[in-house]
């Protein structure tokens, strides 16, 4: 194992994936193989896995049903580059079960599908702005990066940019509001609506539930000044019900944005919505001024799809959602009782089977309490529990349906371990 993380300290900038997780040097180890709730490194450890590959592996490692889907699909063609049965056969599950979902195009990744999904409102209202919530992830494309790291204070019509390399004429069709902040949307829309193509909106920000009435509040905030409703549903989407936020939260986008749990654990992303909205993208189409160019070589990989459509029948079964919302209650519980009898200043927050425990006893209901809680220590938690063996990402922990009731013990106990450790070493103290 040290040999290769050797070799990638030689051939990647900083010797890791680039992604937001990025131990340091000392935790770093080759994950080699995956079972259910658990990952194993090459020199044999365990670890239980609050990662799930980031959020796509809802029924954890290397499911049975999803394992074989993926192998039939391989001796048949790993891609072609056409339609297959198994691309099909997801596009109609997903139809079926999305409540927008009047047409569909697939994509590669969660990134892709909001980039595509902004450039069809674009196109479709002909206004070149959006609107989008201080905090909310969409992708590392130039439109995602504004205003995701936000700061406590900051100015909507010229939220920070979170990435060098990113054109002014971009960054300056991106508008900012609060998640769960109605009026200061409402504000920003009386003076701006008739420049927003769209209002982009991840259902659930991180891990922090709308209040009651916001989401159908954003919807008719929108219709009411002709722009689009889009939901990004990378976090929601089959893991809060199986007809993700939409269903869970009674509210229909115009457009919305699957991705990790629909490839099944390999990489899939789709854009669902109306169909005159989606028909844009039509190839008959390419010669109205409208017309928006979707293409990519690996789209809707019969692979993905395969993966994919049988992690959507496993989910349909009777039970799922009830285990996950049973599971992820049993673990914030576990985790609040630990913060309880210690008397820190941190919170667990999330819904279904997401969590996140924040330093602050200030209600996290935005970016702004979240940006003002004590991030220092959320980073000094995540490594303290990954040398517990407990993985967890910068953002989130996530369950799958492979997690147990000994799994959320062992969860807790490391929780509490972390917890006592640090509160023996006054780092909680201001």
């Amino acid at each position: 194992m040290t040999e290769w993380l050797a070799s990638l300290e030689e051939t990647l900038p900083g010797g890791d994936l680039g992604t937001l997780l990025a131990y340091p040097a000392e935790l770093r180890f080759i994950a080699d193989r995956g079972r259910g709730s658990k990952l194993f490194d090459a020199e044999g450890n365990e670890y239980l896995d609050l990662l799930m590959g980031s959020g796509p592996l809802i029924l954890g490692h290397c499911h049975p049903a999803v394992i074989a889907a993926a192998k039939a699909q391989l001796e048949r063609a790993s891609t072609c580059y056409q339609p297959t049965a198994s691309i099909a056969e997801l596009a109609a599950l997903l139809a079926q079960a999305i409540p927008c979902a009047e047409k569909l195009r697939f994509v590669t990744t969660g990134a892709e599908a909001t980039y595509y999904a902004l450039r069809l409102a674009r196109a479709f209202t002909s206004r070149e702005k959006i609107l989008k919530c201080a905090g909310a992830y969409h992708g590392c494309h130039d439109y995602g990066l504004v205003g995701f790291i936000a700061g406590g204070d900051y100015d909507p019509l010229a939220a920070p940019v979170n990435s060098a390399g990113i054109p002014a004429g971009a960054s300056d069709t991106v508008l900012v509001s609060d998640f769960n902040d109605l009026e200061q949307a409402e504000t920003l829309m009386a003076r701006h609506g008739g420049e927003i193509a769209a209002i982009i909106l991840e259902p659930i920000l991180g891990v922090a539930p709308p209040r009651e009435g916001f989401l159908q509040g954003m919807r008719e905030l929108a219709h009411r000044h002709g722009s689009l409703l889009i939901f990004d549903e990378m976090v929601t989407g089959f893991r809060l019900a199986y007809g993700g936020a939409q269903e869970a939260f009674g509210v229909t986008p115009d457009l919305a944005c699957f991705g990790k749990i629909i490839g099944g654990g390999y990489p899939l992303a789709a854009v669902a919505g109306r169909e005159e909205v989606l028909s844009l993208s039509a190839f008959d189409n390419r010669a109205e001024p409208n017309h928006v160019l979707f293409s990519g070589t690996f789209y809707a990989n019969p692979m993905a799809a395969a993966a994919g459509a049988a992690t959507l029948r496993e989910l349909k079964k009777p039970g799922v959602y009830e285990q996950l919302e049973a599971t992820g209650h049993a673990l914030r519980d576990g985790i609040r009782a630990a913060i309880d009898e210690l008397g820190i200043a941190a919170q667990v927050v999330g819904i279904g089977p997401v969590h996140q425990v924040f330093f602050t006893e200030r209600p996290i209901v935005n970016h702004r309490q979240i940006m003002g809680s004590r991030l220092d220590l959320s980073r000094e938690l995540l490594l303290r529990l990954a040398r517990e063996r407990v993985l967890v990402s910068s953002s989130k922990g996530w369950l799958s349906t492979a997690h147990d009731h000994a799994d959320v013990e062992r969860a807790v106990a490391a929780y509490r371990r972390c917890f006592s450790a640090m509160a023996r070493e006054q780092r909680f103290a201001a």
